[in-house]
């Protein structure tokens, strides 16, 4: 964590589903599985499209438990949510293919906000989530067929999340900064 956004601590989580289809996809090849899914009705492999697993990333930043951060004044907060926001989404933006659908999706920031008896708002945590389809190869019988490989398409993605981590600790330490100034 950078030194000047204590009290905040800061997680990612990054998760997926490899779900059962998945799981048969690649217990044999793609030919196979039409084989097996469809006979021999004069379905084409070129006609299959290659999977794909959605990788989800969250990045949560709170303070620790039983303490509190003291809501900001609402332009400065208001400033701070758009500014840092904006920053995250142009890393880890959303993403449209050609034919329109999403690829990637990325949540503007998500506050946790408690309101203590005396009728003051403390900022207890935030969050910020987003998304990415990574395309993965599918098997074939033929050797010589081969899709690309997600390798350098999870390196890009674990790159802009550490990107995305650098910029929320940096928004974090300029949060605490203004409210203590």
């Amino acid at each position: 964590m950078h030194p000047n956004s204590k009290p905040f601590h800061l997680t990612a989580t990054i998760a997926w589903e490899w779900d059962t289809t998945l799981s048969a996809r690649y217990a044999t090849t793609e030919e196979d599985m039409l084989m097996l899914i469809f006979g021999d009705f004069g379905i084409h492999t070129e006609d299959t499209v290659p999977p794909q697993l959605r990788m989800d990333v969250c990045l949560s930043a709170g303070v620790p438990y039983g303490t509190v951060f003291p809501m900001p004044k609402f332009g400065q907060w208001q400033r701070w949510v758009r500014q840092v926001s904006d920053e995250l989404q142009l890393i880890l933006p959303t993403g449209y293919d050609e034919d329109g659908g999403i690829y990637a999706y990325s949540d503007p920031i998500q506050a946790n906000v408690k309101l203590l008896e005396d009728g003051r708002l403390n900022l207890e945590s935030m969050t910020f989530k987003a998304w990415q389809a990574i395309k993965l190869p599918r098997q074939w019988d033929d050797p010589e067929k081969r899709d690309p490989s997600p390798v350098g398409e999870l390196q890009d993605f674990a790159s802009r999340i550490a990107k995305t981590m650098s910029a929320m600790e940096n928004g974090l330490a300029h949060l605490v900064k203004s409210k203590s100034s």
